[in-house]
């Protein structure tokens, strides 16, 4: 019995951790999308590409060299609302009007700086460090309190 108790003991901070590691890798994915594939999205709209006539090439949108968006646009996240369109033998890009609200919100920039992501990140570890040290302790005193 006491074998068990002590995994299960030991099995919380790990699991504490495995949540935290989940929540950084939400947070920074996050970022990620907002600020480096939202500029694309911004990019986009500002330049008004908001249906096949008025579509530019990623040079003129400004993310020729970006791999990652490029990639993104033709097999990613930004597949679905990014729509590619072949012009005088040029790839060119724009957004459908129906979609421009919708990626306005997802992709707004707003509330979404560095600073926060930092907070966000220095709170979580803060709260996995003492969920890691004295949840078992918790634990274990509501056990012997059940018992």
């Amino acid at each position: 019995m006491t074998a068990l108790l002590d995994i299960q003991m030991i099995s919380i901070p790990t699991l504490v951790w495995a949540m935290y590691a989940g929540i950084v890798i939400g947070i920074l994915m996050m970022y990620y999308n907002k600020i480096y594939l939202g500029s694309a999205i911004r990019s986009i709209l500002e330049k008004g590409a908001i249906n096949e006539e008025n579509a530019m090439s990623a040079e003129a949108l400004g993310f020729k060299d970006k791999r990652l968006i490029l990639r993104a646009i033709e097999k990613g996240i930004l597949q679905k609302y990014v729509k590619p369109t072949e012009q005088e033998g040029e790839m060119r890009y724009y957004v459908t009007e129906e979609d421009r609200v919708r990626v306005e919100l997802r992709y707004s920039a707003k509330g979404t700086d560095l600073y926060v992501v930092v907070v966000a990140l220095v709170l979580f570890l803060i709260l996995a460090l003492i969920a890691s040290r004295y949840l078992p302790d918790i634990l274990a005193a509501a056990r012997d309190l059940a018992s």
